[in-house]
């Protein structure tokens, strides 16, 4: 669809034809409202006065968008995840320093929430005593 050409512009300092794409309600073609979404072609190097926040130029480059980080989370919530799967795991899953084995408490989480056996070493040491006591109130009980 061709977008006739408005005498009032907005100056757009692109090539002689313009691709735009409607984004809110209220543009209207012989009579017509244009659904959101639609792209249609505007001759010239301006954005026509009806059409002003009514729509975005194709021919743009896009705005480079932030990259996402990842959420880390922190010490005390991989801490809470290894003894809530150490506490889950039999007698044969655990080491003969009596910390967990990184595949068997790997095998109990998600994809992205997989422990290493240096991090298991490391956090094992502060909960222990903790997954110990809970591991044997669950055998009496």
């Amino acid at each position: 669809m061709i977008w006739p050409r408005f005498s009032e512009t907005i100056n757009s300092e692109k090539g002689n034809q313009m691709k735009l794409k409607i984004t809110r309600k209220g543009v209207f073609d012989q009579g017509k409202e244009v659904p959101v979404g639609t792209v249609i072609e505007v001759e010239g190097k301006t954005i026509p006065v009806g059409l002003v926040n009514k729509c975005v130029d194709m021919n743009e480059a896009p705005k480079a968008e932030a990259p996402v980080e990842p959420i880390v989370p922190s010490a005390s919530e991989r801490q809470m995840l290894l003894k809530r799967v150490a506490i889950a795991l039999d007698e044969t899953q655990f080491k003969e320093d009596a910390a967990p084995k990184t595949a068997a408490g790997n095998a109990e989480v998600e994809s992205d929430a997989k422990f290493s056996a240096d991090e298991i070493g490391q956090l094992w040491t502060s909960i222990a005593v903790i997954v110990e006591a809970e591991r044997a109130a669950k055998v009496q009980g």
